[in-house]
């Protein structure tokens, strides 16, 4: 189901629900909880009381939740005044918290954004032919089942009643699944190779495994919220002791001896047991110590007595089919020639190396054999009907051990208080256990290391890395190995490559990347066959690579001739564009000529017009210069004249009033100033204003010095 935007209603419903927690907390509080967000989402629906939410909790989360214990929430609320009711009868949130529940429902948003952007580029890169918004729809769809389906079967572990492993799939299932409804078909491989490694390469992506981690939680919280109320009380009471069979693979991951998926997953959950003195007895069957030194003798005698090119350990490492120990010595190898007898060396002390890490063999010997004939014979049909490859020895190991658990484990419901659980990597086992189990009506033992560390991340301080190993326990191993049987395949196959000198290292990796041939060499037991199939191969792929060598030089050939005839276009375009450029540079080259005569004429035309106009202010001066000469003279031939006759005038004419005045000389005095005045004005006339009524004060000043002056005496 889709809803309007096309992503799926599950994977809507699982993103809503992972921003209301992050991890399981009180039951009653995560209802409150969900009440805050349904109306922040929905602020502009009528929420007058417990049917409103109910329906508006189970559209957007996909949890039923009955109308009593919504109440009790609203009643909760409102008494903290988180909610109000309105003199409509709405509920409506208090003002603050809107915007806090939608910065985390934005924060989860954003997160998700981050994450389908980086993806959906990766995926770009290697297989640019998908459709995105195809590609991503099929991610919502796989990681809606895939965490469906985690959240029940980890909360089963709480109360195995609640467990529905029948109806469950296989993550390569749901895969398959999704995958058949790609369109168009032929980008099947594309998709699947895209799905596959979002979860595969999870620990190289902070935001993606932060997402993976949220998702996890979201959908345990999901499942553990319509479980009964002993599921929760569970989660919250002190943890019971309990007894922690640990399985081969599971042992192998904690020393660092095994590649896997569950490897981290392995090592942190021994880390956070031991750090955070949980009660929980770390131990190992004595079964389970044989099988990991014939394991370990096993491979050893594979690997020795024969040098191993780095060449062909690179090969190895890059193949997808060798696996666990024999991968660890190739990468050992790869980095650094080391003798097989020198690299498992410390792995004949496994019991001291384990003890180290609180993991100790089983106290005493209490079971008895009564009922592993009857899990081995129901465990080879199991494996025989899917079609899976496992040694018999491995598989009668696995029967002896859940019997001895089986024997151990209680009655009680919860897996938790069951006082005896095996942790394991092997799906197959896994999954036959809960199967048989199932029909036998008895409790299951055999729990995977991503189910138990859900279990207990309520009681481990969270961190990064911790959050980076639970996300890669997704990328089961289904996702990463192939079966066994073309793991031996491939094993037998580089122990005969490398045998051969100086063997090519992208040949050896192509084999082993060849499923159909290890397919056919896994059928294939007698040694001198198998040698003359890999021989064959051998030259199959040399002329593989023939043909392709002739192939890409044909391409090559054809790229060249496209690369000279469009090097002649361009040289042909530069020329022609060079041909105007020439004439572009000639017409610029005249306009510049001709701006260049321009301006030398304007200078000509500035420098004379500054000539003449020098001229002119020289000539100015000289005739200002002859004309201020004739001023100055005229007025002192005037004035001469005037002093002249004011003096020598009374007498000529006998003015005898005058000539016996007491004040005649004042009289004089002030008669050639005001004369020599009037003609200083006349002559200068810019001054005139000046000479005239600026004349009153000195004016004043000769009459008073000459009238003390007097007149002629008597």
């Amino acid at each position: 189901m889709t809803n309007s935007s096309g992503m799926s209603l599950e994977f809507t419903q699982l993103c809503n629900y992972l921003a209301v927690r992050s991890t399981i907390k009180d039951e009653h509080e995560t209802i409150r909880n969900l009440v805050i967000q349904a109306m922040a989402i929905l602020p502009t629906e009528p929420m007058q009381g417990p049917p409103q939410l109910e329906q508006a909790i189970e559209v957007l989360f996909g949890v039923r939740i009955d109308e009593r214990r919504l109440q009790i929430a609203i009643d909760h609320l409102t008494a903290s005044q988180t909610i109000s009711r309105q003199p409509t009868g709405n509920l409506v949130l208090a003002q603050e918290l809107p915007s806090q529940i939608r910065q985390r429902i934005d924060d989860a948003n954003e997160l998700q954004a981050r994450v389908k952007q980086k993806w959906l580029s990766d995926c770009h890169e290697c297989h640019p032919q998908v459709n995105p918004d195809m590609l991503w729809a099929a991610l919502q769809e796989y990681l809606a089942r895939a965490f469906r389906q985690h959240g029940m079967q980890t909360i089963s572990l709480l109360d195995s009643s609640l467990s529905a492993l029948g109806a469950q799939e296989g993550l390569r299932t749901i895969l398959t699944t999704i995958i058949s409804k790609t369109r168009p078909t032929n980008q099947a491989q594309a998709v699947e190779e895209c799905l596959s490694g979002f979860l595969a390469d999870v620990g190289f992506d902070a935001d993606r495994s932060r997402f993976i981690v949220q998702l996890a939680d979201g959908a345990f919280a999901h499942f553990a919220l319509n479980a009964p109320p002993e599921v929760a009380r569970t989660l919250k009471q002190n943890l019971s002791e309990l007894t922690l069979f640990l399985d081969t693979n599971f042992l192998f991951g904690v020393l660092d001896l095994h590649s896997n998926p569950f490897v981290e997953a392995s090592q942190e959950l021994v880390r956070a047991i031991n750090d955070n003195g949980l009660p929980f007895a770390l131990r190992y069957h004595p079964n389970t110590e044989q099988e990991m030194r014939n394991t370990l003798e096993s491979i050893a005698q594979h690997l020795r007595g024969r040098k191993w090119p780095q060449a062909i350990s690179r090969a190895a490492i890059r193949s997808k089919t060798i696996t666990g120990l024999e991968l660890k010595y190739h990468e050992a190898n790869a980095n650094m020639p080391i003798d097989p007898d020198v690299f498992f060396g410390p792995c004949r002390h496994v019991d001291v190396l384990l003890r180290d890490k609180n993991i100790l063999p089983l106290d005493g010997n209490r079971d008895t054999d009564s009922g592993s004939g009857s899990w081995l014979s129901s465990y080879q049909q199991h494996i025989h009907y899917r079609r899976l490859d496992k040694p018999q020895a491995s598989m009668a190991h696995d029967a002896k051990l859940l019997d001895s658990v089986h024997q151990r484990r209680t009655n009680n419901n919860s897996s938790l208080e069951a006082g005896a659980l095996c942790i394991t990597c092997d799906y197959a086992l896994y999954r036959f256990d809960w199967e048989e189990s199932g029909r036998q009506r008895i409790q299951p033992v055999m729990v995977l290391p991503n189910m138990f560390l859900q279990i207990l991340r309520p009681f481990v301080p969270p961190s990064w890395d911790f959050d980076k190993m639970f996300a890669e326990t997704f990328a089961i191993p289904e996702f990463r190995t192939a079966g066994s049987g073309s793991s031996q395949a491939a094993s037998r196959l580089l122990a005969l490559l490398a045998t051969y000198k100086d063997f090519p290292e992208a040949t050896a990796v192509r084999m082993l990347a060849n499923d159909a041939l290890l397919d056919e060499l896994h059928k294939v037991q007698d040694p001198v066959k198998f040698e003359e199939q890999v021989e064959a191969a051998i030259v199959n792929e040399n002329t593989e690579l023939i043909e392709e060598k002739a192939e890409l030089e044909r391409k090559l050939a054809e790229e060249r001739i496209a690369a000279e005839e469009e090097r002649r276009q361009q040289l042909a375009e530069r020329q022609s564009g060079a041909a105007l450029q020439q004439q572009e540079a000639q017409r610029a080259e005249v306009s510049e000529r001709e701006l260049s005569k321009l301006q030398g004429k304007l200078l000509e035309s500035e420098m004379e017009a500054t000539s003449a106009n020098d001229k002119a202010k020289e000539t100015a001066k000289s005739l200002h210069r002859l004309v201020s000469g004739i001023r100055i003279a005229g007025f002192i031939v005037a004035s001469g004249v005037w002093i002249a006759v004011v003096l020598l005038l009374p007498g000529w004419l006998g003015w005898q009033w005058l000539i016996t005045h007491q004040n005649r000389y004042a009289m004089q005095a002030v008669t050639v100033v005001l004369g020599m005045l009037g003609i200083a004005g006349a002559f200068f006339s810019e001054r005139r204003k000046r000479l005239w009524f600026g004349s009153a004060g000195v004016l004043a000043l000769v009459v008073v010095l000459l009238s003390l002056l007097g007149g002629p005496r008597e």
